[in-house]
């Protein structure tokens, strides 16, 4: 996506996360993906790292305040295919990410699956392999646990935190 508009800024997100007490050091999901990013291209410099984010919640809560000390046209949210329904749910349910919710409504805010995205691009080294991965136990759990996570944000039970 990057190479179809150059001139963008990436937001890569994510702190310690669930290993925060389990790795020797201190690794963030931010720092691995901005490496990644850099290896196939795009310039450090566009990319931004927000390494405080321990969850998908506070991870929306940090860009919410980053959209708002900078100016952006449209902002595009990139994650897994399982995960867009909960992340989707928490921006239109959770108070107080307002105003994501309002750029959805606006348009200026866009949820893509970021398997469909590697799949568009490189479709023959993905497709299969995505498939075959969510066809596995581990992916059906994980669906059914983000499905849970919908429910009980709709229903008022999801612990944000």
């Amino acid at each position: 996506l990057y190479k179809d508009n150059p001139n963008h800024l990436i937001i890569a997100s994510g702190g310690e996360g669930q290993l925060k007490n389990v790795l020797p050091t201190k690794i963030t999901l931010a720092g691995v993906i901005k490496e990644e990013l850099i290896q196939i291209g795009i310039p450090a410099g566009n990319i931004i790292k927000e390494e405080k984010s321990g969850n998908t919640y506070q991870q929306l809560k940090d860009l919410q305040k980053m959209l708002k000390n900078r100016s952006f046209h449209g902002v595009v949210i990139i994650s897994n295919r399982y995960h867009l329904p909960r992340l989707r749910a928490m921006i239109k349910y959770a108070d107080d990410l307002r105003p994501l919710k309002k750029l959805l409504s606006l348009s200026r805010l866009k949820i893509k699956s970021a398997e469909d995205i590697v799949i568009k691009y490189k479709p023959k080294i993905w497709r299969k392999f995505i498939e075959k991965a969510y066809k596995s136990e581990a992916m059906k759990k994980r669906v059914a646990s983000e499905k849970r996570g919908v429910r009980q944000i709709k229903d008022g039970t999801y612990k944000f935190n």
